[in-house]
């Protein structure tokens, strides 16, 4: 008898689909009329007329005027509960050494999202982020560390993958505006610094 492949054994159509019309409302921040989720999610457009209407029941989006939609306080409360969930006080201690930037990225459906940032001058959830230039220079953390030197942006970026368990796969990328390239000893540094700060939040539960 065939196996079902874990990623796709609970796999619920339907709520794949509603997360992917948020997704585009906070993508967008702005408001978005049916037609513009039709457009961008490939859905048809009954469907996103079902699935906004479900959302607007349960409080994730809000209707304000005859076809445009945002995202609602259910949504607000869910994004904080998340963030609460993920125990970000564990690597503070860590990123605080870093030379520059480091985002925590979460894998939602086939992207990578930012949705927190630590700097030496301060720590903030991530709003309307665009994908790190890791990602737009082709080069995707899908498995273990990494690293990158991008000579056009003068940027080197480092990177960890994790796994919160009850949450889901995460990153931590380091993002450090240079010249050059790290000597390898600083390469080093920096990765053992993710790698410790990663080892802190993946002892984090869902609550």
């Amino acid at each position: 008898m065939p196996t079902t492949a874990p990623e796709t054994k609970y796999k619920v159509q339907s709520l794949e689909r509603g997360l992917s019309l948020l997704r585009e409302l906070r993508a967008a921040n702005a408001p978005m009329r049916n037609h513009d989720l039709v457009s961008r999610t490939g859905l048809p457009k009954a469907t996103v007329s079902r699935l906004l209407n479900t959302l607007g029941v349960l409080g994730y989006v809000r209707r304000i005027d005859e076809g445009s939609y945002v995202l609602a306080n259910a949504s607000t409360r869910t994004g904080r509960a998340l963030l609460g969930a993920l125990g970000l006080e564990r690597c503070r201690a860590f990123v605080a050494e870093a030379p520059g930037p480091v985002y925590l990225e979460a894998l939602v459906g086939p992207e990578w999202v930012p949705v927190y940032r630590w700097s030496r001058q301060g720590a903030a959830a991530v709003a309307n982020a665009s994908p790190l230039l890791v990602a737009a220079a082709g080069r995707r953390p899908e498995v273990g560390d990494g690293e990158l030197w991008d000579a056009a942006s003068a940027t080197w970026w480092a990177w960890t993958r994790l796994h919160i368990e009850g949450v889901g796969a995460f990153t931590l990328t380091l993002q450090h505006a240079r010249p050059a390239p790290p000597a390898r000893t600083e390469a080093a540094e920096a990765r053992a610094l993710l790698q410790r700060a990663a080892q802190a939040l993946g002892t984090a539960r869902e609550q």
